[in-house]
């Protein structure tokens, strides 16, 4: 079970010494695809990190019940609670306040999919390499082949290399189907780019494309007074309603 797990790693990992594309396209499949997977594992271990989320309750109600009813129904804050200040409007922290029911409330549920989405980002950004591969189909390492070698003689390295330079001369005009695809993989990975980049602003509410500008913005103010987006988006405290009810439902 652990090869299969530290298998696909190995893979993403090693080096080549065939190259099939330029550094910018390996950085999508290696760097990238392998450090969201890296994520993906690590936001799941619990025996590490310590639980996704941590209730503060009476004791009437078991504590694993009020982690896992919050975390199935998500957590929420007060908008309009974020305008007041901490420790003075009754806010003990930003957007936490007491609530009437038809007021308006956030919801925060993304932080029960992260781990999946992680997950899916890492595989889309292989994507692109996967189908250059699989067309590809081992052409360049036949047309290289024992080139690399190291104790090859160098008149062999000639001939392999005039060999090669005679192929490409005769068959200049007969791999524009192979460079179309390469193209279309390269064009596949700025895609796959814009649309994590959308993915990710929908995932969070729609607040991420403006999330580092939001920060800097803020980032000279007091700590104790302002509006902190860091804290909208990805925000330490919120709330969750649990009902308790008697044996005759009240």
């Amino acid at each position: 079970m652990f090869y299969m797990l530290v298998a696909p790693l190995h893979r993403a990992v090693k080096i080549n010494r065939i190259v099939l594309d330029n550094q910018i396209f390996r950085l999508h499949y290696k760097a990238t695809s392998l450090l969201l997977l890296m994520f993906s594992i690590l936001v799941t271990s619990t025996q590490y990190f310590g639980d996704p989320i941590d209730c503060i309750q009476h004791d009437a109600v078991p504590a694993n019940v009020i982690r896992t009813f919050c975390w199935i129904h998500s957590t929420f804050n007060v908008p309009d609670a974020f305008n007041a200040t901490v420790g003075i409007d009754g806010v003990p922290h930003p957007g936490i306040q007491r609530y009437t029911p038809d007021e308006h409330r956030r919801y925060y549920g993304y932080y029960q999919w992260v781990c999946m989405v992680l997950f899916l980002q890492a595989g889309c950004f292989y994507v692109p390499r996967y189908l250059w591969k699989s067309y590809e189909q081992g052409l360049i390492r036949s047309l290289v082949q024992d080139l690399d070698c190291p104790i090859k003689e160098d008149a062999d390295v000639c001939q392999k290399t005039e060999s090669i330079a005679r192929y490409v001369r005769s068959h200049l005009n007969m791999h524009g189907r192979y460079f179309g695809w390469y193209v279309t993989a390269e064009v596949l990975n700025f895609v796959n780019v814009i649309g994590q980049l959308l993915l990710t602003d929908a995932f969070l509410g729609n607040m991420f494309t403006t999330f580092g500008t939001d920060v800097l913005s803020h980032h000279n103010e007091d700590p104790d007074v302002r509006n902190d987006p860091m804290v909208w988006v990805f925000p330490r405290v919120t709330k969750c309603s649990f009902h308790l009810f008697g044996s005759s439902g009240d």
